[in-house]
């Protein structure tokens, strides 16, 4: 009997425990920024999320669309009676086409493939589903037009909690 006592008292006390992971699973929303984007973000572990974005960019003579996939690690900072506040960094691949349209050469087009590093912070409030990010997105382009390192890429993003 006692042992019976004992064994109940450790699984009360391990299934009562309050959960200290992400406080939501999946995400969409916009990223506003260089580029304007799409988002959907899942959490695929504890810490780690995909997201995957769809953005466009345009100028006077020059029209980008990307695409992008990214895995991202959450740590926490900060946790209140508001909400949570974690930053987060990660790697991606990217695919961008463009077109530029000049009154001298008539319009030229491609596609530039990269490799992108993230580095960000995110604030997901408590008592509403949203999440708040803001992120710098340095990118390696490794092809096409303006191949090279760029560090011009960043955002503020605004997503809905599923």
């Amino acid at each position: 009997m006692k042992k019976i006592i004992i064994l109940s008292f450790f699984c009360i006390a391990f299934f009562c425990q309050e959960a200290t992971a992400q406080s939501w699973y999946k995400a969409a929303g916009l990223r506003l920024g260089y580029p304007n984007s799409l988002t959907y973000k899942q959490f695929i572990s504890e810490n780690g999320a995909v997201e995957v974005t769809l953005g466009t960019r345009g100028f006077s003579t020059v029209r980008t669309l990307n695409a992008a996939v990214a895995y991202q690690i959450h740590n926490t900072l900060l946790e209140d009676s508001f909400g949570s506040f974690r930053w987060y960094y990660g790697a991606g691949v990217g695919l961008t086409t463009y077109s530029f349209k000049n009154n001298f050469i008539g319009t030229e087009g491609g596609a530039s493939f990269s490799i992108q590093g993230y580095l960000g912070v995110d604030y997901t409030f408590k008592d509403a589903p949203i999440n708040i990010s803001l992120d710098w997105v340095p990118a390696y382009l490794l092809n096409g037009f303006g191949s090279g390192f760029e560090a011009n890429s960043s955002s503020l993003g605004v997503r809905y909690i599923f």
